[in-house]
């Protein structure tokens, strides 16, 4: 079973609701006490940088522009929320 279908899962078939998170300390302990679903986004395949460079400071590190640039091409679609935690000092 790949990702995109281990969401849908888990919305359609348990009811949850699937937050995605950048990978930097977020609360996964909460996430799993409410019955929710976190979804790490690292940046996967996909654009680089692109859509997220002109919105960043240029020393933002490669993490948080590539999530960015995933999550403004509609790939992240999918969650039912994000969550950005601090990240990439």
């Amino acid at each position: 079973m790949g990702r995109i279908e281990y969401i849908q899962k888990q919305q359609k078939e348990h009811s949850r609701k699937v937050i995605g998170a950048l990978p930097v300390h977020y609360p996964k302990e909460i996430f799993t006490a409410l019955d929710v679903v976190p979804v790490e986004i690292w940046g996967p395949p996909g654009p680089k940088a692109g859509e997220g460079a002109g919105l960043l400071q240029t020393y933002i590190c490669p993490i948080v522009r590539n999530a960015l640039s995933f999550i403004r091409s509609g790939k992240a679609d999918i969650v039912d929320g994000l969550l950005f935690p601090h990240t990439c000092d």
